[in-house]
């Protein structure tokens, strides 16, 4: 560490050939990056939190590009999470009914768990996705929408970039 305020780290690798390699790695991405930053998976959509970066001389065709990318992560973030925070709560009321069904709790007095065998877990999973899969089908037509029209973006930006290297 620098001093007490940064929050980074210096750490050296051995690599495969016998030299080391220092990385440096932060807690957290800086307010202003300039190359893409990827977080830990988010506790409830699962998804990797990304931070573009944004280039000092950002072209305007860069700048699309890269807020249609933000856009969509914000849309797989919200989806992800509602979705599996519904998941988490319907899978807890079937156990619980399963377990009450059969005169169970979820842990005796003497902390042993109950759990459900696989077959019982798949009446679940096969009942949640079918009350979900008109959701879960918009969802993807809406994410391969998202991602054609990125398309050519994507491709104005490549070529800018690489205009601009010669």
């Amino acid at each position: 560490m620098k001093d007490g305020s940064d929050k980074s780290r210096n750490k050296e690798h051995k690599l495969r050939d016998g030299t080391t390699s220092k990385c440096h790695f932060h807690r957290s991405a800086p307010s202003q990056v300039q190359n893409n930053w990827i977080g830990p998976p988010d506790k409830l959509s699962n998804i990797r939190t990304v931070k573009y970066g944004i280039p000092e001389n950002e072209s305007k065709v860069k700048k699309e590009y890269r807020l249609m990318r933000e856009e969509t992560d914000k849309f797989n973030h919200l989806f992800w999470t509602e979705h599996n925070a519904a998941f988490i709560k319907a899978k807890e009321i079937f156990i619980e009914s399963k377990l009450d069904g059969s005169g169970d709790k979820l842990v005796d007095e003497d902390g042993t768990k109950h759990v459900l065998t696989a077959e019982e877990m798949a009446e679940f999973y096969r009942d949640f996705l079918n009350c979900r899969h008109q959701e879960l089908k918009d969802y993807n037509r809406e994410w391969y929408k998202r991602n054609l029209q990125m398309l050519w973006p994507a491709i104005k930006a490549n070529i800018h970039s690489w205009f601009a290297k010669k």
